[in-house]
C-alpha cells in the first residue's frame, strides 16, 4: 500500500480518466461541510477488486463567498451559468494505492481547471477557511483504520 498526494484541479476529469481506463468507481462517503465544501471517499475498482481509494476535499462552482465588488459577482455568475457541475479540489487529492497496476495512471495524471476563474474561487475559499488543510486528516485516518480491519 502506498499513500500519495496528487495535484488535481478537476476531480470530475480524474474520475472520467479512471473510468475511460476500464476501472469502475464506487462512492463510499460524500459529505457537505459547514463551510460549503465537500469531501468524498471514492473506491477505484478493477474486476470488482479495490485497487485504490481517493480522498478528495473540493468545492463546486456554486461555492458562495462574499463578493466585494461587481467584477467578483460577474466572475461568480460565469462559473455558475453552465449546466455542468465542476468538482474543484481545494487540497491535493489523497490516493491510497492498493494495487501498483493503477499507480502509473494516477501518478501521471495532469489537468487544468475546468473553466476560467476556478483558481480565484479556490483562493477565496482558502482565505476564508484557513484550516482547510486539515479537512482530510481525520478521514484518512478512518479509511486506514478500516483497511486494517478496524470498526
Amino acid at each position: 500500500m502506498n499513500i500519495v498526494q496528487i495535484d488535481v484541479k478537476n476531480l470530475g476529469n480524474l474520475i472520467k480518466k479512471i473510468i475511460d481506463n476500464n476501472y469502475s468507481i464506487e462512492y463510499k462517503i460524500h459529505t457537505n461541510l459547514n463551510d460549503q465544501s465537500k469531501i468524498s471517499v471514492i473506491k477505484v475498482k478493477k474486476n470488482e477488486r479495490d485497487v485504490s481509494i481517493i480522498i478528495a476535499h473540493y468545492i463546486t462552482q456554486f461555492y458562495s463567498t462574499e463578493y466585494s465588488d461587481d467584477n467578483s459577482r460577474d466572475s461568480a455568475y460565469d462559473l455558475t451559468s453552465t449546466n455542468t457541475v465542476y468538482f474543484i479540489p481545494v487540497n491535493p487529492v489523497i490516493v491510497i494505492i492498493l494495487d501498483n497496476n493503477v499507480m502509473d495512471l494516477l501518478m501521471n495524471y495532469r489537468d487544468d481547471y475546468p473553466i476560467d476563474n476556478c483558481e480565484t474561487l479556490v483562493n477565496k475559499y482558502r482565505l476564508k477557511n484557513p484550516g482547510y488543510r486539515n479537512a482530510l486528516k481525520i478521514l484518512l485516518a478512518r479509511v486506514l483504520e478500516e483497511l486494517r480491519g478496524g470498526d
